[in-house]
C-alpha cells in the first residue's frame, strides 16, 4: 500500500482557466472552467478498467477542489452542479489551449 508520504508525493500538473461564460445544451447560461492535464494522464482516465474510473474520480475531485479554493465556487460544485462534457473544450479555446504545442 501506499503511506502517507507517497501520497503527498503523488503529483499531477494540471492548468486551469479563468471562469467564463458560456451556454449549455439548452441555451441557458453557465459557467465554464476549462482544466488542461498531461496527455498520459487522460489516457489512464478514459480507460474502462476499475484504476481508470478511480483516476477519472480522482481527478474531478481535485480539480473542483481547486475550483473552489481559487475562485470560492465549492460550495455549488460540491452540492453536484457541475457536468463534465463529452468534449475538448467548450467556446472557442484561447491561444495556447485546447491544442499540443
Amino acid at each position: 500500500g501506499f503511506s502517507e508520504a507517497d501520497a503527498q508525493a503523488v503529483r499531477f500538473p494540471l492548468s486551469l482557466s479563468e471562469p467564463r461564460q458560456e451556454k449549455d445544451k439548452a441555451g441557458a447560461p453557465c459557467r465554464v472552467y476549462d482544466c488542461v492535464l498531461n496527455d498520459d494522464i487522460m489516457q489512464v482516465t478514459m480507460q474502462q478498467s476499475p484504476g481508470g474510473r478511480k483516476l477519472k474520480q480522482f481527478i474531478i475531485e481535485l480539480v473542483i477542489n481547486w475550483v473552489g479554493q481559487k475562485y470560492g465556487e465549492d460550495e455549488a460544485l460540491v452540492e453536484g452542479e457541475y457536468v463534465i462534457p463529452k468534449m475538448k473544450y467548450k467556446g472557442v479555446p484561447k491561444d495556447g489551449w485546447g491544442s499540443k504545442a
